[in-house]
This record gives structure tokens, sequence and C-alpha cells, in this order.
């Protein structure tokens, strides 16, 4: 080989370095961008008060399938219908068991808000969208709870 095509790699080389730091401080500078964007937009946390109305509302019960829960459990969930960085307010939220509100309680989509520079992959940014679940009238669960109610009869 030459000494030109030694010169080559090294050169070569020597950029490959240089863009590898390049793309290293350019990430280091969008993991602190995205940061404090997501300080910004802190999580206001659901008032013990609210949430006892809620599971009242609810009568211990998911308000979608039904299914029995008590506010205390660990699949007990209290869904925002609203941002999450907005008042609490009873009517703005629901109580779901964990299957509920992971299978229905939002929707995920991406949308492409730009192009990398250094690798010309797009920048995707993941939006929220946060749905009112409807209640499913063919649960068994809320079948058992219209056969448990007992019947009057008037008087008249």
């Amino acid at each position: 080989m030459s000494d030109i095509d030694l010169d080559l790699k090294e050169i070569d080389k020597a950029i490959r370095q240089q863009l590898k730091a390049i793309d290293r401080a350019v990430k280091a500078d969008l993991k602190k961008l995205i940061g404090s964007e997501i300080r910004e937009e802190s999580r206001v946390p659901i008032p013990a008060k609210t949430k006892r109305i809620v599971y009242e509302r609810a009568k211990g019960r998911c308000e979608r399938c039904g299914r029995p829960l008590k506010m205390s459990d660990t699949g007990a969930h209290f869904h925002h219908l609203r941002k999450p960085t907005t008042r609490p307010r009873p009517q703005n939220v629901q109580f779901l068991c964990a299957f509920c509100h992971k299978q229905y309680g939002h929707e995920f989509k991406s949308r492409t808000i730009g192009y990398d520079p250094i690798t010309g992959k797009p920048r995707k940014k993941v939006i929220i969208i946060r749905k009112k679940v409807r209640k499913d009238p063919s649960s068994p669960y809320w079948k058992d709870l219209k056969k448990s109610k007992k019947k009057t009869k008037k008087r008249g």
C-alpha cells in the first residue's frame, strides 16, 4: 500500500471519530431540551377528595367493564380525560381497572416534526390522546350487578 492510501484511511478514521463526537453532543443537547419540556409540564396529582368522589360515583366498579375494585387495589387506576397537567375534577376523571386503562384509555400517535441533520432519520413526537372510556354492556360484571338488585313491588 502506498502512503497516500494510509493517509486517506487515517483521515477517514479521524472524520468518523469527529462525527461520532458531534452526534453524542447533539444527543446530549436533545436530552436536556426534552427533559426541560417534561419538567415544565408536570403531572398534577389527583386529590384524595376527588378520588373518593369518583370512586363513589363508580360504586366501586371499573367504569368500563364493571369489575369490582377497591380504591386501594394496585389494579385500580384513575384516568384523566384531559391533560394530566390540568387541575383534575370529578367530571374529568374516570375509575378504571388496570386492563381497561391500558387497553382503552389512551391512543398513542406519532408525527414527524423534522429530520436529524446528521443521520437524516425522521424525528418523531409522540402525542397521547386521552379517550373517554365507555361502559361495556356485554361485560359479565355488569350482568352480575343487574341480577343482584332486588326488585321492589309497588304499593298502591
